[in-house]
């Protein structure tokens, strides 16, 4: 292009810039109309209405605003973006040359902000109060300067988001918009949006049963089963063992080594598990027999109590059960270790196991609400099977040639799986079903000359012995209908009764009594991820929000087992401890003693 072509189109560019303008307003007028505009910010609106209907109510008012403007900065700035993505058309071009890209309305921000402002003056309020509460307790200038020092940050950080609401307001373009608006995000995300504490009332604690349909599918292969569990998937090799063991078990490929004797968070060798063993005279049939003819199966997954709690309460799932086994056996210096893979399990067998029921599915969701994966074998229309991810023991046994039954020297590892049983499940009789009786009948006839003032909540003339004479009558006729149906009854003949089915073999099974499916590698010690935790955090309060964290403790639940929990602190600094004691009432003049509840 020749020079005098360049300076011609810098002379006529003021007038191009017209021409344009004006094709572009009545090209866009017909997509842009105040009807359009008004629909949108309807739109808008009820979408935040939603939002404050969805937002957490155990948050103050200061958080729950400030959660809802971040979630609105958050879409506005994801809106930006996809119109910056989508505007790559002639259209585009010709409007960002002239100036007139039309940016994102922000109207629904800016009402938010004033909220916002409106719950940081309250909090101002509050702050002014507690700068009256340690004047008039004259405490320490400490405690002054720290409060002054909260109240200048939270002022500066609102100063701060109304310096970018003004940049943003301002903004000419998309671009501009879309800068600003993700450093208003990042001021906001500093802020942990959540309570501060856990609930306390037992009947809403923060955990419960797993959502059986949330329970996920066993594993098929031994690299899955590693991948979700953390076990290796394949044999670790011969290992040299320490001398706790003896040097006859050396040598074998395999064999046992130091860690299969000794004891674990989840297998310790307490006194009384020490006991047990000797009074099962070390012996591992007596022991295998005791463990799995004593221990009820509760199905639920993971270590939760670990061997000495499960011994205690004669309850516990796979995973305690199993513990218990080893703590056991090696007490009793026979090494021994887990095993865990995915076992196929013939349905009538699975739904007597778990608690007696009819139906395969079940079976299915009592497992899946005890959170362990499994899936239903489908063959013919009918479900023959149920495959499920399962624990069980592998012990080092002088199995050849008595199976166990005479053990000096370890030379095999068997598998033993204590927690698998079968039980007789004896129905309660079905009484109401064959006795005719009418609770609602009685109580109209002993009401016949009852006169009941609702309001002032009294009655009088009740027939109370029309009623015991009914009672009576309905007492006697369960008592027949018992007496026909099994003489000399007792509770567990009329309520029904679990019953474990006896087994003790003189020897140990070499395998298992399931097929398997797939399995890891066996291991001395239960990986952290098979553990239930307990997390207790103790916190900073920003904005009646978590700022920065104090304390984290957590310990597995076969650590906790038994135990009782406590938290104490000492004050940092003698001005925190005046503080802290004057927020404690006087004590009673005649008792001396203070009542928890004036705290």
């Amino acid at each position: 292009m020749s020079l005098s072509v360049m300076e011609a189109f810098r002379e006529n560019n003021g007038f191009l810039k017209s021409v344009a303008a004006t094709t572009l307003f009545f090209f866009s007028f017909s997509f842009y109309s105040p009807t359009v505009f008004a629909v949108k910010d309807g739109v808008e609106k009820q979408k935040q209405i939603e939002r404050v209907k969805q937002l957490d109510p155990t948050l103050d008012p200061m958080s729950q605003q400030m959660k809802l403007l971040t979630q609105q900065v958050s879409e506005k700035k994801d809106i930006v973006g996809n119109k910056l993505k989508e505007n790559d058309g002639v259209l585009d071009h010709i409007t960002r040359f002239l100036g007139l890209e039309e940016t994102v309305s922000i109207a629904i921000l800016q009402e938010s902000l004033v909220e916002f402002e409106k719950q940081h003056n309250k909090t101002l309020e509050d702050f002014d109060k507690t700068r009256q509460y340690i004047q008039a307790k004259n405490l320490s200038p400490v405690i002054m300067q720290r409060h002054e020092a909260a109240l200048t940050k939270i002022n500066q950080e609102l100063d701060q988001l109304k310096v970018n609401f003004a940049l943003l307001e301002s903004s000419q373009d998309l671009e501009q918009q879309q800068v600003v608006l993700s450093e208003i995000e990042n001021q906001l995300s500093k802020h942990k949006l959540k309570r501060t504490f856990t609930p306390t009332d037992p009947d809403s604690l923060p955990w419960g049963a797993p959502d059986a349909s949330k329970t996920r599918k066993p594993a098929k292969t031994p690299e899955e089963l590693s991948r979700l569990t953390g076990i290796s998937p394949f044999p670790q090799g011969t290992q040299l063992a320490s001398n706790v063991i003896t040097p006859d078990m050396l040598g074998q490929p395999g064999g046992p080594v130091a860690e299969d004797l000794a004891a674990t968070i989840d297998a310790k060798l307490t006194d009384s598990i020490q006991a047990k063993a000797e009074e099962l005279e070390f012996d591992p049939v007596k022991i295998y027999n005791w463990v799995r003819n004593t221990i009820e199966f509760i199905p639920s997954y993971g270590s939760i109590q670990g061997a000495e709690y499960t011994m205690q309460h004669g309850k516990g799932n796979a995973f305690d059960t199993a513990s218990l086994l080893i703590a056991l056996l090696r007490a009793s210096n026979i090494p021994a270790r887990y095993a865990y893979g995915t076992v196929d399990i013939p349905a009538e067998k699975a739904m007597n196991w778990v608690g007696g029921v009819d139906v395969p599915g079940a079976a299915q969701q009592l497992l899946g609400q005890g959170g362990i994966p499994n899936v239903a074998i489908v063959e013919g229309g009918q479900i023959r099977s149920i495959e499920m991810e399962h624990v069980w023991v592998e012990a080092w046994i002088d199995y050849l040639p008595s199976r166990g039954a005479k053990h000096e020297v370890g030379d095999h590892w068997i598998p033993m799986d204590a927690s698998f049983k079968q039980y007789d499940h004896s129905a309660a009789m079905e009484i109401q079903g064959n006795i005719a009786f009418d609770p609602q009948a009685l109580i109209e006839q002993s009401l016949q000359q009852t006169t009941i003032n609702e309001a002032e909540g009294w009655l009088q003339n009740f027939d109370i012995s029309t009623l015991s004479e009914g009672m009576d009558e309905y007492q006697a006729q369960i008592e027949a209908y018992i007496d026909s149906q099994v003489s000399g009854a007792s509770g567990s003949d009329v309520l029904g009764v679990r019953q474990l089915i006896i087994y003790e073999p003189l020897s140990l099974a070499a395998g298992l009594p399931y097929t398997l499916v797939a399995s890891t590698d066996s291991f001395s010690v239960l990986p952290s991820s098979l553990r239930h935790k307990f997390r207790y955090t103790l916190g900073t309060e920003y904005y009646g929000s978590e700022n920065s964290r104090l304390i984290t403790l957590e310990k597995s639940l076969p650590e906790l087992a038994g135990k009782k929990l406590g938290l104490s602190f000492k004050p940092a600094t003698a001005d925190d401890e005046e503080l802290l004691a004057t927020y404690f009432p006087e004590p009673d003049p005649d008792t001396g003693e203070v009542d928890p509840s004036s705290m």
